[in-house]
C-alpha cells in the first residue's frame, strides 16, 4: 500500500504496478493521519503541495506534497511483521 501524505488524488507509476493512494483522516479499521495540515507552498491560492521539480525521481508527485504538523500516523492492521518504507524531500 502507497499513500500519498497531504495530498487529495491518487497517483500510478506507469509500467511499474506502483499506485498512491490520497492521504485521510484515521477512522478505526482504515488508516490516517492525525491532526495537522496539507502542506501548501502559498503559490497558488489552495494548490497542495509544490510546483517545483524534485531531484533524483522521474515521480514529482510522489515527492511534492506533505503533512505538516502530524502528531501521529496511524495503520490498522492483523498482528504481523511488516516491512515499512518512508521517502521524504525537503520542500
Amino acid at each position: 500500500m502507497n499513500v500519498s501524505l497531504g495530498d487529495n488524488r491518487y497517483y500510478s507509476v506507469a509500467g511499474a504496478g506502483l499506485h498512491y493512494v490520497p492521504d485521510r483522516a484515521y477512522a478505526p479499521g482504515y488508516f490516517g493521519y492525525e491532526d495537522g495540515e496539507a502542506y501548501n507552498d502559498g503559490e497558488k491560492g489552495a494548490r497542495l503541495g509544490t510546483n517545483l521539480e524534485v531531484t533524483g525521481t522521474p515521480h514529482d508527485p510522489v515527492y511534492q506534497t506533505a503533512r505538516v504538523g502530524l502528531t501521529g500516523y496511524r495503520l490498522d492492521v492483523p498482528a504481523g511483521a511488516y516491512e515499512l518504507t518512508l521517502r521524504f524531500a525537503e520542500l
